[in-house]
C-alpha cells in the first residue's frame, strides 16, 4: 500500500496522486475525477460521472421502451 500526502493550497487542499495511479484510472492532468463514498465507508475515485451515467441509463431504457413512438416523433 502506498500513502499519499494532502497538501494545503490557499483555501483548499490537494491530494497528490502518483503518475502510475492516474494511468491506472485512465486520467490525465486536467481531467475531472469523481469521488464516490461507498456504503462501507471506502471512497472510490473514478473518471466516470455517476450522476450522468445514471441519467444515460434511464434515457436508454426510455428509448428502448418507447422506440416506435420516438421514431414517429422524429419524422
Amino acid at each position: 500500500m502506498k500513502s499519499v500526502k494532502i497538501l494545503s493550497s490557499g483555501a483548499r487542499s490537494e491530494l497528490i496522486l502518483p503518475e502510475h495511479v492516474l494511468t491506472k484510472l485512465g486520467l490525465q492532468k486536467g481531467d475531472t475525477a469523481y469521488l464516490i463514498k461507498m456504503p462501507d465507508g471506502v471512497v472510490q475515485i473514478t473518471r466516470r460521472d455517476p450522476i450522468l451515467a445514471d441519467q444515460m441509463e434511464a434515457a436508454e431504457a426510455v428509448m428502448a421502451e418507447d422506440r416506435d413512438a420516438l421514431r414517429a416523433l422524429a419524422k
